[in-house]
């Protein structure tokens, strides 16, 4: 085997007197708000937010009901609109009824069920 060098160390030591002190707690300075601050921002911003929804919701809550109430309103010219609509085309279905069956004894008028009961046949 062969034999080991002989290696002089060298031990990186501190200056005579030591180093200097780090100063770390003096000149720190604290920064930004505090604890209780974010959390009365926090609490601040979520009962605005909440307020804004709640009268957000109310707005439309009340825009609906004006628009159901506008609709309501109205429904009963609609339905006589469609009254009349009706009444028209019966009045043409008749008509046009009348004049296929012109040549016939069949009365428009008169019901095509009897008035008599009839029972059931087995």
């Amino acid at each position: 085997m062969a034999e080991k060098p002989i290696v002089r160390s060298f031990q990186d030591m501190p200056p005579p007197g030591g180093y200097p002190r780090i100063a770390t707690r003096k000149d720190v300075r604290p920064r930004g708000p505090s604890g209780f601050a974010i959390w009365g921002g926090v609490f601040l911003m979520s009962a605005f937010g909440f307020w804004s929804l709640s009268n957000t919701s109310r707005k439309h809550r009340l825009g609906h009901a004006e628009n159901r109430d506008a609709r309501m309103a109205i429904i009963p010219f609609l339905r006589a609109e469609d009254d009349v609509k009706l009444a028209q085309s019966i009045n043409q279905l008749r008509a046009k009824e009348a004049a296929v069956m012109k040549g016939t004894d069949f009365d428009i008028d008169e019901s095509v069920y009897t008035k008599r009961k009839v029972p059931p046949q087995l």
